[in-house]
Order: structure tokens, then C-alpha cells, then sequence
């Protein structure tokens, strides 16, 4: 007689699929209509650009668990709880920061690679600096322990400013979610305050996942705010309404959170058409607000210009890329000369910005890029 064998589980119609180009607008937050956080399959989250084999490691959730899988998306040991938990979008992100007078910042903020025992060309007093985290650990999975790095400030003068920022492969920021103690380790008494890592803002990721990671971010925030640290929110976006609903957030918090950083990177893109599609963006959203922003992704001039005009008040710092430093490292020999080309370019960036120097600017284009007007096509990627 034949043996009787369950019938193998379908999915429906489409699932793990990208999501359609142009996206789609979600619901209105508090419209009537079932919300942008209602609870969604597994298979919706985890069908991805990030990993596109996601939904078969997924239902292999012990190997998943596991530090030796090397498959990490969003995962979290707990993730139908977690989606679970994203019943509705919760904005009360319980954190503080102190008063903006008691920790400025530099007008630029020097993104620095340290290597060895010491930096490899002196800094200008006052500077802020962006440390990654990259940089530090050993791996995704584990906190960094060596001596170097518990004692970094040693080698940075006592006028700088130092920050911690997750700039960088995605793997590092989601390996913190396997680390429970991350933020009592000690290598974080280095630094004045902690960017937070945007844990799935990619552009075309699903909409599931794209809100659990800004979920993510607010309860890897106040975790950090209850540790004792000084922590910044992110911003980064996959559609516009994904945009207000954070900046919504944040306003909210003003004047107990006066610092957030806009995350302005972009792969695979047409940079100037990504540069507007960012710009258009803070004009309608950010440019009014009393919030100190901090700024990656549009140190070009001619961004910097439109930025200067969008915040009359000077209440933007742009961040400087990681590839000015290594550039300054790897362009002469002695230090000093290292150094005043550093600075040199640093300068420049601080002249534009106060309105010394205007580059020639770019022409605005009429409408807001989409981000499939500015995504590059797949033969050129």
C-alpha cells in the first residue's frame, strides 16, 4: 500500500518577490484602515533583495540561530515575536539627550579609519570625529575586546569630539542583535555619543521588513539610552510616507532629542539624481525644524550650497565620506603634509557651508526623483 505523505506547504502567488517598482504609498498612520505594522506572514519579511535564499533559512530557524550561519538578514532569534510585537507604530522611542550647548560639534564631522596604535596624521583641534564600528570589531558577532580599542581615546586630542558610527557592510549591524551586552561594553566609554545603525532601509526591500527594521532602530535607541549612552537616531527611507513617519517621530521628541543624523548614501545610483532625491526631501520635511541634523551622504558643493540655503540658522553638519581620510593617508609619505591636505579639504567643505564660497550649482530638477529615476540600470551596477 502506498505510504501517505503530507502535501508540501505552497505559498501564495508572489511571495518573495521584490516588491513593485515604482513602490506603492502605504496607508495614512491612524487612518481607520488597517495600519503599515500589521502583522504579516514570515515568508513577507523575509522574501528580500538582502538575501534572496532568506525564506528557506528562515524555516531552518535552529541553523539560523546558530553564530556559525553566515546568512544573516533581518534576523532576530525572536522574530515572530518581534513582528508580533510591531502591532502598531509605537513613537514613544523613551530617550534623552543632553542640551545641544553641552556637546557641539565640529561643522564638519571628520569620518576617521584608525589603524595601529596611533593615528596617522594629526587632527585639527576641535575636530568631531566619526569612528566605525567596522573598523573596531573583529567580526559581526563579536564586541571588540583588544586593548587598542578600549583605550582609543588616548589617541585622539582632548578638544575632539568622538562618535560611533555603523557606516559599512549591513552584516555589522545586524550581528548586534546577537550581542545582549553590546551596550555595557567597554569600548564605548570612548566615545561622546552613538549613531544609530538603520538595520533595513534599503529602497526596494518589502515593506515588512522595511518597518521592522525602523522598529528596530527605536528600541536599539532606547536600550542604549537606558545603558547610560548618548545616543542619535537615523534617518533613512524607502518611500516618502516612511520618511514623514520618522521625521513625525523625532520632531515629537524635540527638545529631550535635538540631534539626528540623515543617512544620504545611496548604492547603485546616479549620484546627482540621488542627491536631489534627498534634498527635495529634507526641503519638505526637515528644513523648518529646530532639529541639529547631521548630515552623510552630500558633501559635494553644490549639495552643500542647497543645504546652506535650506538652513538659514547653520543647524546642519555634514559628514565627511570615509574615502577623504584614506585618500589624505594614502596620497604622501610624511604625516604633516598628510594632514594639511586633510585639512585642506575640510576647509573647503566649512567655506561652502558658511556662505565664504558657492561652487557652481547643479540644475534643480522639476519634479522629485523617484528612486527608480535615480537607481542605476542593472548593466551599469
Amino acid at each position: 500500500m502506498p505510504r501517505r505523505t503530507e502535501p508540501a506547504p505552497v505559498d501564495p502567488p508572489g511571495a518573495g518577490q521584490l516588491p513593485p517598482d515604482p513602490l506603492p504609498p502605504l496607508p495614512e498612520p491612524h487612518s481607520g484602515e488597517p495600519g503599515p505594522y500589521s502583522r504579516s506572514p514570515l515568508r513577507d519579511v523575509c522574501g528580500s533583495r538582502i538575501n534572496p535564499d532568506a525564506i528557506g533559512w528562515y524555516r531552518r530557524r535552529e541553523l539560523m540561530k546558530s553564530p556559525e550561519c553566515g546568512v544573516k538578514t533581518c534576523a532576530h532569534p525572536d522574530l515572530e515575536q518581534w513582528l508580533g510585537n510591531v502591532g502598531s507604530f509605537d513613537p514613544r522611542m523613551m530617550i534623552k539627550q543632553p542640551p545641544a550647548s553641552e556637546w557641539p560639534l565640529s561643522a564638519v564631522i571628520a569620518q576617521i579609519q584608525v589603524w595601529g596604535n596611533k593615528l596617522p596624521y594629526p587632527l585639527p583641534e576641535n575636530l568631531t570625529c566619526l569612528v566605525n564600528y567596522e573598523d573596531l570589531a573583529p567580526n559581526p558577532h563579536t564586541p571588540p575586546t583588544d586593548e587598542r580599542i578600549i583605550n582609543l581615546r588616548e589617541r585622539f586630542d582632548p578638544s575632539h569630539k568622538l562618535i560611533l558610527g555603523f557606516f559599512g557592510e549591513h552584516r555589522y549591524k545586524l550581528g548586534l542583535w546577537t550581542m545582549e551586552t553590546f551596550w555595557h561594553e567597554p569600548f564605548l566609554d570612548n566615545f561622546d555619543a552613538v549613531l544609530m545603525p538603520d538595520f533595513s532601509a534599503f529602497s526596494d526591500d518589502p515593506i515588512p521588513q522595511s518597518l521592522l527594521g525602523e522598529r528596530m532602530l527605536q528600541i536599539f535607541a532606547e536600550e542604549g539610552y537606558q545603558a547610560g549612552r548618548t545616543v542619535i537616531p537615523t534617518i533613512a527611507w524607502r518611500s516618502e510616507d516612511s520618511l514623514r513617519r520618522q521625521v513625525e517621530l523625532v520632531a515629537s521628541l524635540y527638545p529631550r532629542v535635538n540631534t539626528v543624523m540623515l543617512d544620504c548614501y545611496g548604492g547603485h545610483v546616479e549620484r546627482v539624481k540621488w542627491a536631489w532625491r534627498w534634498l527635495f526631501a529634507i526641503e519638505k520635511y526637515c528644513a523648518d525644524l529646530p532639529i541639529r541634523w547631521l548630515i552623510a551622504g552630500m558633501s559635494a558643493g553644490w549639495a552643500v550650497v542647497e543645504l546652506r540655503e535650506m538652513f538659514p540658522r547653520g543647524n546642519f553638519h555634514i559628514i565627511t565620506p570615509a574615502a577623504m581620510h584614506r585618500v589624505a593617508m594614502s596620497a604622501v609619505a610624511k604625516p604633516e603634509i598628510a594632514a594639511a591636505r586633510f585639512y585642506q579639504k575640510i576647509r573647503a567643505i566649512e567655506e561652502v557651508r558658511s556662505g565664504e564660497r558657492t561652487p557652481t550649482r547643479m540644475p534643480r530638477p522639476d519634479e522629485w526623483p523617484t528612486f527608480s529615476q535615480a537607481k542605476l540600470p542593472s548593466a551599469q551596477i
